[in-house]
């Protein structure tokens, strides 16, 4: 029994001393350190390539309907109109409806910041449309929600474009935009290049909840239904819908700096380019109708004369705000449903014709 134990012990010794050798040699950790160094910047260089190239892959069905929007201004597919907007407009305004086969590159959540650069890249286009039908609700020329996270996020905006809007949002004294996602400690210069890249934790929720890969045929035939109806993209598909939406929460009509400063920046260029901008507000239902306030509707309606009197090409189509009935209205948001769509694009088709016989 000690014979055994001994020899046991003894034969211990060299392999201990061995591993403690090992642990001692410097080459050896280096190798290791390097080894796995390569291991994690190959995983990280192959995450951020899929956060940026695949996004069809994994994000919701809003992006594929805004890469389609993004896809017909990069092939300049214009048309004679174009519509520019927030969801509602996107979801209410039919380019196969309307005169002149333009298109909808109206996105969820655009706000005049958004908007702008739309603009920038559609005329840069040899053929920029004439004519442009500009649709904005109240609440939206005094906020600054979903900018990061999917206007940013989707990719809309380059390192460049962010630090330009940085630059106009120090020049109005209004940091709104930039305050608001302070709470990740980065500083404005690195949070942009972040966004701008699509960094892989800005996706990683995302990636999660889309299985990684496993939206990636839904969106795909998503993006080509609305590349089909030239941007024309519907947000809810409900039979109707009588929730208040927020524009019922909104007392006055307020517009922040930064969205002012750029809502008059797309007017000034479209009237250098001699562009004919009409200004489109989209139905909301009649629940919320209800408790639009006094100040609210008159507030919007006076800035609006203020820009058409300031911008000769400037008019307001529809007057501010208008309703339909809540069986026209496929979500609690207010987005038009198909029915509705169908409706409002016709009688807006039929202004048009009255306005541009």
């Amino acid at each position: 029994m000690n014979s055994f134990t001994s020899s046991s012990s003894t034969t211990d010794k060299p392999s201990t001393a061995a591993l403690a050798s090992k642990a001692a040699d410097p080459a050896g950790v280096g190798r290791y350190l390097l080894v796995m160094g390569l291991v994690l910047a190959i995983g990280l260089g192959f995450s951020w390539l899929w956060s940026a190239t695949m996004k069809l892959a994994f994000l919701d069905p809003e992006y594929a309907a805004w890469s389609a929007k993004q896809d017909l201004v990069a092939r300049c597919d214009l048309g004679d109109l174009l519509v520019l907007g927030d969801s509602r407009a996107g979801a209410g305004m039919m380019p196969t409806r309307l005169p002149g086969n333009g298109i909808n590159i109206s996105v969820g959540g655009a706000k005049p910041v958004e908007m702008y650069f739309f603009l920038r890249r559609a005329m840069a286009c040899p053929n920029m449309p004439h004519h442009v039908l500009l649709s904005i609700d109240a609440g939206h020329f005094h906020s600054t929600d979903t900018f990061w996270e999917r206007s940013a996020r989707f990719g809309t905006f380059s390192v460049a474009d962010l630090h330009e809007i940085e630059a106009v949002a120090r020049k109005t004294g209004d940091e709104s935009l930039f305050d608001q996602p302070r709470a990740d400690g980065l500083p404005n210069l690195v949070r942009d290049v972040l966004y701008a890249t699509s960094f892989p934790t800005l996706n990683f929720a995302s990636m999660v909840r889309g299985g990684l890969f496993l939206r990636y045929a839904h969106n795909v035939e998503e993006r080509s239904k609305t590349l089909r109806a030239r941007g024309h993209h519907l947000f809810g598909d409900a039979d109707g819908d009588s929730a208040e939406a927020d524009d019922a929460s909104l007392d006055s009509f307020q517009v922040l700096p930064l969205e002012g400063w750029y809502f008059e920046r797309m007017l000034q260029e479209m009237q250098a380019r001699g562009i004919r901008v009409d200004f489109v507000t989209v139905p909301v239902n009649e629940a919320t109708a209800r408790h639009i306030t006094p100040q609210l509707r008159k507030g919007f309606t006076e800035y609006l004369a203020a820009a058409a009197s300031k911008y000769p090409n400037f008019h307001v189509l529809v007057a501010p705000i208008p309703s339909m009935p809540d069986r026209y209205f496929g979500d609690v948001f207010a987005h038009l449903n198909q029915g509705g769509a169908e409706r409002f694009s016709a009688s807006l088709a039929a202004a048009l014709r009255r306005e541009h016989p």
